[in-house]
């Protein structure tokens, strides 16, 4: 199981590989729906604890996480806005954690750095 653009990167291989796989034994390619909230809060934030692209600008290098003193409605505020689209983690997932961390709903990180810097001190 995978998800994938069909307008990104390789899109127009993996185009053309599911319309000429469509039908065939082992194969489903249903397009990704817009999440309920419920699910599009857990998964924006599953996304966020993850770094995205290392080939990025360094922002999508870190991982997001809710500090303990957030009420997990806030979160769920700032989510909202997106609208449950999957196809918002490359842009408007990230611009809303960074501005969400500039408000203090949510802490940032680089744990690659942090891993080094431990496996230097104690490794």
């Amino acid at each position: 199981m995978a998800t994938a653009s069909l307008t990104e990167d390789h899109g127009r291989l993996l185009k053309s590989f599911s319309e000429r796989e469509a039908g065939a034994p082992g194969f489903a390619f249903p397009e990704l729906a817009a999440l309920g909230e419920d699910e599009a809060v857990l998964g924006f934030q599953w996304v966020l604890l993850h770094p995205w692209r290392r080939d990025r600008e360094p922002e999508y290098q870190r991982v997001y996480v809710t500090p303990r003193n957030v009420p997990p409605g806030k979160i769920r505020e700032g989510l909202r806005l997106l609208k449950g689209d999957p196809t918002v983690v490359e842009d408007k997932l990230y611009l809303a954690a960074q501005l969400m961390t500039l408000h203090e709903l949510f802490v940032t990180d680089d744990d690659e750095a942090a891993y080094a810097d431990y496996l230097e001190r104690f490794g």
